[in-house]
């Protein structure tokens, strides 16, 4: 498992910070996982699949089942 910092996240994709925040607070965007005491990622694949989705034309509603799916298959 590959784990994305936001830094590279907005390198390879374009999406700032505060967007990212944004999405994550409204459920359009994966949950952050803690790396160290002080920092986060993100999971890598779940990055891609979401932006793959918007770029497929997927609305916000069928990213946010995305997004639970996702977080589930974390999980188990």
């Amino acid at each position: 498992m590959q784990i994305k910092r936001q830094q590279r996240i907005d390198a390879e994709y374009g999406i700032p910070k505060s967007t990212q925040y944004y999405w994550e607070k409204h459920g359009l965007w994966p949950k952050r996982v803690k790396i160290g005491a002080r920092a986060v990622g993100w999971i890598a694949d779940e990055i891609s699949a979401v932006m793959k989705a918007r770029a497929t034309g997927a609305d916000d509603a069928a990213i946010k089942a995305l997004i639970v799916e996702l977080t589930a298959a974390r999980q188990a």
